[in-house]
């Protein structure tokens, strides 16, 4: 399936959903500590409305990876903090190795819940956040991973009537 990101300054990109994962994983140690964690946990705590976060895991869920035309990948993650799957409090993370020996990462951070300010990203013609929330916040799905949930014949009919239904 083609995935296209539009770039706040109307930039697009596009590339190829697929069945692969990162080879770091995003909240592992390394020369910087653990930056990328404390990052998303002050990110995800800016979107809390509850508080008291502070003793409270991230869940970070793997989604998929993207092939760009480039040959270089971007890989999503799904983090909320545990027992805090809401749409509102949940950030995407999209990561992309800082270069070619692939030791680092390069992460932006996404609210789930709509944003008009940050990149919109499509899976087909079906806003990316939408299937995320679909997927992850939804009903309990048959399906292992969120590729095989983009790869079922009903994806695009799922997705709109999870998005009508908690409109």
């Amino acid at each position: 399936m083609i995935f296209t990101t539009i770039s706040q300054s109307g930039e697009i990109e596009a590339g190829v959903l697929e069945d692969v994962q990162c080879k770091i994983y995003p909240f592992a140690m390394n020369e910087d500590g653990n930056h990328i964690e404390d990052t998303t946990r002050s990110y995800l705590e800016s979107l809390s409305q509850k508080g008291f976060t502070n003793h409270l895991s991230i869940n970070l869920n793997p989604l998929n990876g993207v092939r760009l035309a480039d040959d270089s990948y971007e890989f999503f993650f799904l983090a909320h903090f545990e027992g805090r799957a809401i749409a509102d409090e949940s950030l995407i993370l999209c990561a992309s190795y800082d270069d070619a020996t692939e030791t680092g990462l390069l992460v932006q951070y996404t609210p789930l819940k709509q944003d008009r300010s940050t990149t919109e990203r499509f899976i087909e013609d079906i806003e990316f956040r939408d299937a995320v929330n679909s997927f992850a916040l939804g009903n309990d799905w048959n399906f292992l991973t969120f590729f095989d949930f983009t790869q079922s014949l009903n994806f695009k009919e799922t997705v709109l009537t999870h998005k009508l239904l908690n409109y």
